[in-house]
C-alpha cells in the first residue's frame, strides 16, 4: 500500500474523530519523511531494546527534530533481557523467537538459569 494513499485515509478518519492519533512502526526515516509530506505523524514505535538499538541513528533524531513520540516495543528483547532463557530452551516452531538469532548460540551463552 503506497504512504501517500495511507496516510490519506489515516488523515479522514482522524478528522472525522474516529483516531486521535497517527503512529507508524517499523519504519526508516526515509519512509517517515515521505508520511510527513501528508500528514501530521504523531507516534513512531520501533522495537528498541538493548539489542535493537538502529532506532538511535536515523528515526530517533527525526522524532526529535520534528517533535514525535517514540513509543518503544519489545524493549525486553521478546523476553531474552529477562534471563529466563537458556541454549536449552526450544521455542514451538509457530513462536517467531524460534528462528531469531538472538535466542540461539553463539549469540545466546550456555549460562545457567537464574
Amino acid at each position: 500500500m503506497p504512504i501517500g494513499e495511507t496516510m490519506t485515509a489515516l488523515n479522514q478518519i482522524k478528522e472525522q474523530g474516529k483516531i486521535r492519533a497517527i503512529g507508524v512502526s517499523n519504519v526508516s526515516r526515509e519512509q517517515l519523511e515521505e508520511a510527513a509530506q501528508y500528514g501530521r505523524i504523531d507516534s513512531l514505535q520501533p522495537p528498541y531494546s538493548l539489542f535493537w538499538r538502529g532506532v538511535e541513528k536515523e528515526q530517533q533524531p527525526y522524532c526529535i527534530e520534528h517533535n514525535l513520540t517514540v513509543m518503544a516495543y519489545s524493549s525486553l528483547a521478546q523476553g531474552l533481557l529477562t534471563g529466563k532463557f537458556d541454549t536449552s530452551h526450544r521455542f514451538p516452531e509457530a513462536d517467531i523467537r524460534s528462528k531469531n538469532k538472538l535466542f540461539h548460540p553463539p549469540l545466546l551463552s550456555g549460562a545457567e538459569k537464574s
